[in-house]
Order: C-alpha cells, then sequence, then structure tokens
C-alpha cells in the first residue's frame, strides 16, 4: 500500500475494493452520472469496469484530520483516477461525497495527483481533466487548478439516448512549472448550515 501524503488529504493506493459501494452511492448523488447509458448499475460492476483499464492507477482520498468529521473507520471521502492513455498524457476522474466537495478537500487531493504526476512521470507533458460541459463544479475545478479549456467534445457521451458533450481541459508540465502549482496551497472551507438545511460556504 502507498501512501501520497498531503496537508489535509492523503491519497491512498491502491483504493480499497471494499469500499467501492460507498464510492458507487456518492456516484448516485449525481443524477446526471447514473443516466449515461454506459454506466455500471451495480458496485461490482463498477469495479470491474475499472480493472478492464490496466493503464488506470486509482486512489482513495482520506481526508487525514477528519476535517469533515466522517463517521467511519478510514475517513474515506472521495476517489480520484489517474489513467495514462499515452506515452505522454494522463487523464484525470474524481468523485467524491457532496459535503467532500464543497469543503474544497477535493481540490487539495487533484492537485497533490497532479504533483504526483509530474514529479514522478518524467515523460509526462499533459494531464488532462475531461467532464460533462454541463458540470459545472467540475469545471471550475479545472479552472481552480489553472487548467486550459481547450474545447467541446460533441456528443461525446449518451445520457437518456441524447448525446451531450464533454469539456477538454488540459494542462502541460510547462504550465504546471510556470504557475507553481507545486507550491500552491488551496485552504479548506469549513461548511455550516442554514436552518434551512441548505449547504453554504462558511
Amino acid at each position: 500500500m502507498k501512501i501520497i501524503e498531503g496537508r489535509d488529504v492523503d491519497l491512498l493506493y491502491p483504493f480499497p475494493q471494499k469500499e467501492l459501494k460507498r464510492v458507487f452511492s456518492w456516484l448516485r448523488c449525481y443524477r446526471t452520472i447514473p443516466e449515461i447509458d454506459s454506466f455500471p448499475g451495480t458496485a461490482e460492476a463498477l469495479g470491474e469496469a475499472m480493472a478492464r483499464v490496466p493503464t488506470m492507477q486509482t486512489f482513495g482520498i482520506v481526508d487525514k484530520n477528519n476535517f469533515l468529521q466522517v463517521r467511519h473507520e478510514v475517513p474515506l471521502i472521495g476517489m480520484c483516477t489517474l489513467d495514462r492513455d499515452t506515452l505522454v498524457n494522463c487523464n484525470i476522474h474524481v468523485t467524491s461525497n457532496r459535503k467532500a466537495w464543497n469543503s474544497r478537500l477535493v481540490d487539495q487531493a487533484t492537485l497533490l495527483l497532479v504533483n504526483y504526476a509530474f514529479r514522478y512521470l518524467p515523460e509526462l507533458t499533459r494531464v488532462t481533466l475531461n467532464c460533462l460541459s454541463s458540470n459545472g463544479p467540475g469545471r471550475a475545478l479545472a479552472r481552480e487548478l489553472r487548467f486550459r479549456y481547450e474545447g467541446c467534445i460533441r456528443d461525446a457521451v449518451v445520457i437518456n439516448n441524447v448525446p451531450a458533450n464533454m469539456a477538454l481541459n488540459g494542462l502541460t508540465r510547462t504550465d504546471w512549472n510556470d504557475f507553481g502549482l507545486s507550491e500552491q496551497v488551496i485552504e479548506p472551507v469549513e461548511l455550516v448550515y442554514k436552518e434551512t438545511g441548505e449547504l453554504v460556504h462558511g
């Protein structure tokens, strides 16, 4: 087991397979994802689909200081993957529960993964982060980490039998160096709830 240590989060590799049901439940919370026609129907099917991609490394995102007060023996708050589809490019994918996403701990984890990729894969010239064009939080994450919007991949997925677009976002090694991302600090955000139960930033 490998641990990539960050300030408020650690990345745990390999991802503990026994926790896939939790990941599947997080994904089900995002209405659009289960509606993609190729989305696995069960946690077991999700694990099998991940195993069929030998180039993909899957990491658990651990809230090392239990900032979100997760009531579980492992304060696992998300999952991220690094899929090296060519010698020079890696694709990054991230999922988490909503509370973790709003706290910016997911931003920390994704930056930690980007830094790991560029530091330990010397042939790498870029990392790619794709998301649905309608995925506002995903596009905001890409902007926060200085990814450049590189265009729209039209009709890249099918949702409820309707083609949907993907936003292509890229970060080159030159960008990573120029922006000093290896030294960037992302502060977590305290979360508070209104009496209505609506989640807001504190």
